[in-house]
């Protein structure tokens, strides 16, 4: 039996279902946790649970306490800031026995931090987005002729596209790097916009399913209008990176494509907000990871799919029954 535990599933309700279905297949139950009660997704799985968040003491042992109750045998997040509590406690996991479907504690963290993954890249003398961690140094570089306006202002461990800015002159930089949290800038690419899901064997460590997509319309860093594509050159660069980055299990990668240069902007190590579109034209990550926990390896399954497929996201609503209304309303003062 295999029971598996979603954490921070928020409003991933298409990526549930798949779960959902998949599982019961095998008998296998899925569980849901997130911080928020009111969480859409918490609706959609067999089994569900608030918890504390990431940074509360008390959010590793709830976790724990979960797994060894629903007998999980793997836990995945939806959130990347959970990614990196979680890869620095795989011990405790790993000691009960629960798969964490992670990569290591380094990778994650090469990832998370848009500095550190445009670094890395760049002592490895790849392609990479020219990114400055202070205005001094941009100044400077800026004054050597290495990057001019327009630039793109965000922070380093931002999410959503939330703060992210692009600035025409200096003046406004200035004002918006003091806006930001822990801030960089980079330099600005005009090009097209894909991203790329990909599933790293967790037997054999090695991509063995790619599918690429051209984002048409983007909203809060995620792509709400999308076109399924398959370049040869797409896959082999999404590849390349989930080697280098030594990725494991679901990733979200982002990339630009501006006239020959193909550069990597972020990766999510984790399923990307359109994955439901990958699922949908025949790569399904969810079977490949079941195999995986089953102790088999999975045959690759590179270009597998059904280009030319378009996704369109929409909003949608769930209505329930609140049987205890003060766990959710705030209590109201006494008026004067």
């Amino acid at each position: 039996m295999i029971n598996i535990l979603v954490t921070s599933v928020g409003k991933r309700v298409e990526l549930l279902r798949y779960f959902k279905a998949e599982l019961a297949g095998i008998g296998g139950k899925l569980v849901g946790a997130d911080r928020d009660r009111m969480a859409p997704g918490l609706n959609f799985t067999d089994f569900s649970y608030v918890i504390p968040g990431i940074y509360d003491q008390d959010y590793l042992p709830r976790l724990l306490d979960i797994c060894r109750k629903e007998q999980i045998k793997a836990v995945l997040s939806l959130i990347d800031p959970e990614l990196s509590v979680l890869a620095h406690n795989r011990a405790l996991f790993e000691q009960a026995g629960v798969c964490l479907v992670i990569p290591g504690a380094e990778a994650v963290e090469a990832c998370y931090d848009k500095y550190a993954t445009q670094a890395l890249l760049m002592r490895r003398g790849m392609e990479h987005i020219k990114t400055y961690r202070g205005l001094d140094e941009f100044n400077d570089r800026s004054a050597a002729g290495e990057v001019a306006f327009p630039v793109v202002v965000k922070p380093s461990f931002g999410s959503s596209s939330q703060d992210v800015y692009i600035v025409q002159n200096h003046q406004d930089l200035v004002c918006l790097y003091n806006r930001v949290d822990r801030p960089i800038i980079q330099e600005f690419i005009a090009g097209r916009d894909y991203s790329a899901d990909v599933y790293v064997d967790l037997v054999t460590k090695e991509p063995v399913a790619v599918f690429t997509k051209l984002k048409l319309s983007v909203t809060g860093g995620g792509a709400d209008k999308a076109l399924g594509v398959y370049e040869p050159v797409l896959e082999e660069f999404a590849v390349h990176m989930a080697q280098e980055f030594e990725l494991l299990g679901p990733v979200d990668m982002d990339f630009f494509w501006s006239g020959n240069r193909l550069v990597l902007n972020e990766i999510n190590p984790r399923f990307g907000g359109g994955y439901p579109l990958a699922h949908h034209s025949g790569l399904n990550f969810i079977n490949l990871l079941i195999n995986n926990l089953q102790g088999t390896a999975n045959k690759t399954a590179l270009g597998n799919y059904k280009p030319g497929v378009s996704m369109v996201k929409y909003d949608g609503y769930f209505f329930k029954n609140e049987p205890d209304c003060a766990l959710i309303c705030p209590e109201s003062g006494e008026s004067g």
